[in-house]
């Protein structure tokens, strides 16, 4: 018999830039579920109606054993919901939309270009970065008895994302929490996945390629020292895996430090390496010089928060009417049970907003008002310590 099988058959899809907004669990990261084609356009075959196995099986063209076995597998780690003997994707799933494409564009060109310049220049002028609260960012030649100079470009690189993503609390509103969008997976994993699909003919936004070395924010605390990191096309690629355990180690070790604890040569060994610090040794005396950039109290972050929080006050209507436009036409395009996974992640636009930091910091870089790091900085960009007391 001659079957007129589905275009998946000869044409699958392939999935890219498969994300999580959450913890991972002992599998690791999400993508690490999504490593064949057959996973991969077994959720893209179910993204919008449910479907039996014999239904994604034809559209596939296979056998519906070996689509069987991956669908249970899929549904087990809570990528797929079940209703029946049906499936359907529990995974955003995003093409190449050419309005949404166009709408995200203007959406975050216009929303940098109220933000970008008036947060840079309200730093470079408020006199904040000459504080003394703001420790590390020190980079050259230091000897025992001399420090070299903060790198006030280098201390940019840190504080404007910072204060990109989390300034402004009060305008804030969370009208789905965390626990309500994410799921729960057998490994320990609690994550929202979202991936996209590859198309390379498609319009691609803005940045694109950018973004696809983008991956943050990240934080991570341990007593009262949180740790708050986004990797980028700039800086080294730090955050994987192992990312929430090796933090925590280096917190550990910080920790110490900052209590004016000795460490080990090991210890101190580590966080030089890791690019935390630099560490001189002369006749049995030891001397750290710090990297990266610790805001040594409440005060200071409320003080640097201030500068961001006023900007997006003061545009904040404009910023508002931006954000509902693309998050109204996302939401047409998103299946409806889908809808508060979509919407935990839209209300964080314009605060912890990986896209909006990418603008902002390509914005600033293009103007040259950031100059490029140094090699040598590149482990410690887009880095942050704070001391919560």
């Amino acid at each position: 018999m001659t079957r007129n099988y589905g275009d998946l058959k000869f044409n699958p899809i392939r999935l890219t830039r498969i994300c999580y907004n959450g913890s991972t669990g002992t599998k690791g990261s999400n993508a690490n579920f999504f490593r064949s084609a057959l996973s991969q356009n077994i959720a893209y075959t179910v993204r919008k109606s449910y479907q039996s196995i014999n239904e994604i099986a034809y559209a596939l063209g296979v056998s519906p054993v070996y689509v069987e076995s991956e669908t249970e597998f899929l549904y087990d780690y809570g990528f797929l919901l079940k209703k029946g003997d049906k499936y359907i994707s529990n995974i955003i799933i995003d093409g190449a939309d050419e309005e949404i494409i166009r709408l995200h564009d203007a959406m975050y060109s216009q929303a940098t270009a109220l933000f970008a310049d008036e947060l840079f220049d309200g730093l470079t002028e408020s006199g904040l970065l000459k504080d003394d609260r703001i420790l590390g960012g020190k980079y050259g030649k230091a000897t025992m008895t001399t420090d070299p100079p903060q790198d006030e470009n280098f201390l940019l690189w840190s504080l404007i994302p910072y204060i990109t993503a989390c300034s402004g609390r009060h305008l804030y509103k969370e009208t789905v929490s965390f626990d309500e969008a994410a799921t729960l997976r057998p490994d320990g994993g609690h994550n929202i996945c979202s991936a996209d699909v590859l198309n390379p003919r498609a319009p691609k936004p803005k940045y694109d390629d950018s973004m696809g070395q983008f991956c943050g924010c990240c934080w991570n605390g341990y007593a009262d020292l949180t740790l708050w990191q986004c990797d980028s096309e700039w800086s080294e690629k730090r955050i994987s895996d192992d990312y929430p355990a090796a933090s925590t180690q280096d917190l550990m070790l910080l920790k110490r430090w900052l209590d004016d604890a000795e460490l080990s040569a090991a210890e101190y060994a580590r966080l030089a390496e890791r690019g935390y610090i630099d560490v001189l040794n002369e006749n049995g005396n030891t001397k750290v010089i710090p990297y990266c950039v610790i805001l040594e109290n409440e005060v200071i972050k409320a003080n640097l928060l201030a500068v961001g929080s006023q900007i997006k006050k003061r545009h904040w209507d404009e910023l508002c009417r931006l954000r509902d436009t693309f998050t109204n036409a996302l939401l047409s395009r998103t299946p409806p049970h889908l809808h508060k996974a979509r919407l935990f992640g839209l209300q964080h636009t314009f605060f912890s907003d990986p896209w909006f930091i990418l603008y902002v910091l390509k914005n600033l870089t293009e103007s040259g008002k950031l100059k490029m790091p140094t090699a040598e900085q590149k482990k410690m960009l887009i880095t942050i310590i704070t001391k919560d007391k």
